[in-house]
């Protein structure tokens, strides 16, 4: 028939998934936040809490996918932070904040005391804060009164900047003391324990 047409197909369709930082992860044993993106040794990933993906080899899902595989990890010194390798092509980490269309500056910075700072988690998703304590409160973590709850550690802590619209990277966040106080892992001690760096 002349309304009929066949043509060449293309093969299957290639999924392409991104994962922003705070974005839920899963594991076995419970679940947690993405933090940021980061390379180590070239190879593309992003970074965790410690104490979630606290062993080499530990397979990481999104949406009950496996997609990365904790190649370094470390709860000890000053950091509480874990590198998981992307193992699933179809899976990038990006710079995007979860939930929103704002972009996550790879700057690092470390602020003052007083200093307004945010976080995006699974748990508790945007919250904000201010900064109690940038010193060695407990292995050099930050302390900070911003909201999370249970499976937000791991989830990127930013500062943002109104003159400029940077939101640039802190760390992630690590725990919690009693009802107010929050703690997070310098990004630059991440790097420093883990090997990694931000792109």
């Amino acid at each position: 028939s002349a309304v009929i047409k066949f043509e060449q197909g293309c093969g299957p369709i290639e999924t392409e998934v991104n994962v922003n930082a705070g974005d839920k992860i899963s594991f076995s044993g419970g679940s947690a936040s993405v933090g940021y993106r980061v390379k180590r040794d070239g190879v593309v990933g992003f970074v965790t809490a410690g104490h979630a993906a606290n062993s080499v080899g530990k397979s990481i899902m999104y949406n009950g996918t496996t997609i990365a595989s904790c190649e370094a990890t470390q709860q000890s010194g000053n950091a509480d932070a874990a590198f998981c390798a992307i193992t699933n092509s179809d899976y990038s980490p990006t710079n995007t904040l979860s939930g929103t269309s704002n972009t996550l500056s790879t700057t690092i910075s470390e602020p003052g005391v007083g200093t307004v700072i945010n976080k995006i988690g699974m748990k508790t998703g945007h919250t904000s804060g201010k900064v109690f304590s940038s010193g060695a409160t407990i292995s050099n973590l930050t302390s900070a009164d911003y909201e999370s709850g249970p499976g937000d550690s791991g989830c990127v802590v930013y500062s943002y900047i109104g003159s400029t619209g940077a939101r640039l990277t802190l760390g992630i966040h690590t725990g919690a003391s009693g009802s107010g106080t929050r703690y997070y892992t310098k990004a630059n001690e991440v790097n420093a324990a883990l090997g990694t760096s931000r792109y």
